[in-house]
């Protein structure tokens, strides 16, 4: 079953391990990536990527401490245009054919945002898991900290929240509801999902019920062998949402 349904990616700044991720051609069919920068956006294209150009600004000079605030940018922006989506990270892989069942689970539910585990001091798992790779900013590293505490569901030792590995709407106002929250809260570090965590106003299995889609974990499974602190808690979180959800993987995002 072929769909309308767009791909969306967004593509900022200047982060070589960023770049490593982008595949040397489009792989999907139906994609289209929102690049801030000239040289991002000729980058692309010169790969065969189609593309909508959001700003000319220089990637380098981009405030790193709210810097996921353009994923909503591009969240807002795709809905207006296409009325679907499905934004998807770099690092979220298509494992097979999205069939028929993939798309009767996508019509289940008008909004579908997975969830992730942190650990209850969210700042050590974050150390743990950025020593030796390309070091995010420490501006970004401490307001991360700040809005897990502050936005987040609490189970046992864990900190929960709205993961934008993968984020599926056909619901045209959540983007810019989702915009409004982050700004108006002036939200930084993680605000996509802080701002998800305000929009959805509900409890953990209420937000399970009504936004957890079944065929992507907020963090894949392969990504809870590591040796890291944090991979037992998110093994330990992707657990409990099988016991909630029959998970039926098509995508798995690292």
């Amino acid at each position: 079953m072929k769909s309308d349904i767009k791909i969306i990616r967004a593509y900022w700044g200047d982060s070589k391990k960023l770049r490593d991720e982008i595949p040397p051609l489009p792989i999907y069919d139906n994609q289209i990536v929102y690049v801030w920068g000239e040289n991002n956006d000729k980058f692309l294209r010169d790969r065969g990527f189609e593309t909508r150009i959001v700003t000319e600004e220089d990637p380098c000079k981009i405030d790193h401490k709210n810097s996921l605030i353009r994923k909503l940018i591009a969240i807002k922006m795709s809905l207006e245009e296409f009325h679907e989506i499905m934004f998807i990270d770099w690092d979220c892989y298509i494992l097979r054919e999205l069939d028929d069942s993939f798309y009767k689970y996508i019509s289940d539910k008008p909004t579908q945002i997975p969830l992730y585990a942190h650990l209850s001091n969210p700042i050590d798992g974050i150390e743990e898991f950025y020593v030796n790779r390309e070091l995010e900013h420490v501006e970004f590293k401490n307001e991360t900290n700040k809005y897990i505490l502050e936005y987040s569901w609490k189970c046992d030792d864990m900190c929960i929240l709205p993961n934008f590995g993968f984020f599926y709407s056909r619901e045209i106002h959540i983007g810019s509801e989702l915009l409004r929250i982050a700004l108006e809260n002036d939200l930084k570090g993680c605000a996509d999902e802080a701002a998800m965590f305000l929009y959805a106003n509900c409890d953990l299995v209420e937000y399970i019920e009504r936004y957890h889609p079944n065929f992507v974990n907020g963090v894949s499974d392969i990504m809870t062998s590591t040796n890291f602190k944090i991979s037992e808690i998110q093994k330990r979180f992707n657990n409990r949402i099988k016991e909630i959800l029959n998970m039926d993987l098509y995508l798995e995002h690292m």
